[in-house]
């Protein structure tokens, strides 16, 4: 987000740097499943939400910082910039309510989030690309 990118090919350098950051990410894979962190109790679902902080005028408001702080929320974490976050929910075993309890987990973060965006003068909506997001709204500076 916001870094030019110079050129519309790939150097042998950069395929080297993709193969050797690909390895790692894998070694990190290998040994986190190692360590026994991946699910193995069967069929699981979640979610995950994209949301943007937003002004009157639907133009992204760079807020995300104080408003996790007042969110305090595990399920609620920054996402790749300032202006948006990401609402997750607890994993649940996939059957019998799981999609009600799911929904109502939703539910309840989603109305947190109007509240307290609500106090910061802002609104919340949640969208995954932001159509009024301008060119100089893409910067280093609006990066998480």
């Amino acid at each position: 987000m916001g870094k030019e990118i110079g050129s519309a090919g790939f150097t042998a350098d950069d395929f080297a740097r993709f193969s050797q950051r690909l390895q790692l990410e894998t070694t990190h894979a290998q040994a986190a499943y190692a360590r026994g962190e991946f699910a193995d109790e069967g069929l699981v679902a979640g979610f995950e939400l994209e949301a943007w902080l937003i002004n009157e005028h639907f133009f992204p408001v760079p807020l995300n910082v104080p408003f996790l702080e007042r969110m305090d929320s595990p399920l609620v974490v920054p996402e790749l910039s300032m202006f948006n976050v990401e609402i997750n929910g607890t994993p649940q075993d996939l059957g019998g309510t799981a999609l009600s309890q799911l929904e109502s987990e939703l539910t309840a973060t989603w109305q947190q989030c109007r509240r307290v965006a609500a106090d910061l003068g802002v609104s919340v909506i949640a969208i995954g690309t932001l159509p009024t997001l301008r060119e100089r709204d893409l910067s280093l500076a609006s990066m998480s």
